[in-house]
């Protein structure tokens, strides 16, 4: 379908990721949707993660950089938002990676459903084994009440800020000072008037733990 011209600015706090955080970058510039603002929020970095973010800014305009002291995730991610001027707000993790196509899917379906939030599922890898998160490839248009019953289910929404897409209208009439996750999706969810769409897409998702890596592979839909 023909798309909407919708900006979505895409939130990514930085600390201490080198190792990850090119493979990060390139996976949101490189995006088959390209109406992005892309604001990077060094947190105080210690390596060469300051150096890395402002290497971007230099390749791409829509990159924006924010160097801060060290204060911690919610305080990356409030910097952030409180310059982004996008039409719906992103955030992603900067030791995770996405599909190129996520941001058009999510459009598409934006468009179409009038949505407030977008949800998407995730794979995570454990060794050799791939498992993915949220039931692939479902499609849900869920009223508020029916996503606060699957707020818990976590075949279903989970309560992560990471794998959603928020409409920044309604941030920004709750004043909205971004907080834990399950928060954040909250207050999120009781306010809305409109409809909730999950479409769950495959979704590139890294965690470091102390011991191992945890890593999604690549998929497409």
């Amino acid at each position: 379908m023909k798309q909407n011209s919708i900006l979505i600015s895409v939130i990514i706090p930085v600390y201490n990721v080198e190792k990850y955080l090119n493979e990060c970058i390139d996976s949101v510039i490189n995006s088959t949707y390209k109406d992005l603002e892309i604001i990077l929020v060094d947190d105080g970095s210690s390596d060469n993660c300051p150096q890395i973010c402002d290497k971007y800014a230099c390749m791409d305009n829509r990159i924006k950089v924010i160097h801060k002291e060290n204060e911690g995730l919610s305080s990356a991610r409030n910097e952030g938002f409180n310059i982004a001027n996008g039409d719906y707000i992103s955030f992603i993790d900067s030791d995770d990676y996405i599909s190129t196509n996520l941001y058009e899917i999510a459009v598409d379906i934006i468009n179409e459903q009038n949505c407030d939030i977008f949800s998407f599922g995730y794979y995570l890898k454990y060794g050799n084994k791939n498992k993915f998160k949220l039931k692939p490839n479902t499609f849900l248009v869920l009223k508020p009440y029916e996503a606060i019953e699957k707020l818990n289910l976590f075949d279903y929404m989970g309560v992560s800020s990471w794998n959603k897409i928020f409409k920044n209208h309604y941030l920004v009439i709750l004043g909205f000072q971004l907080e834990p996750c399950l928060r954040i999706t909250l207050q999120f969810i009781n306010y809305l008037i409109m409809q909730i769409v999950l479409f769950m897409i495959r979704f590139h998702y890294i965690i470091i733990g102390k011991e191992k890596i945890v890593l999604l592979q690549k998929h497409h839909l």
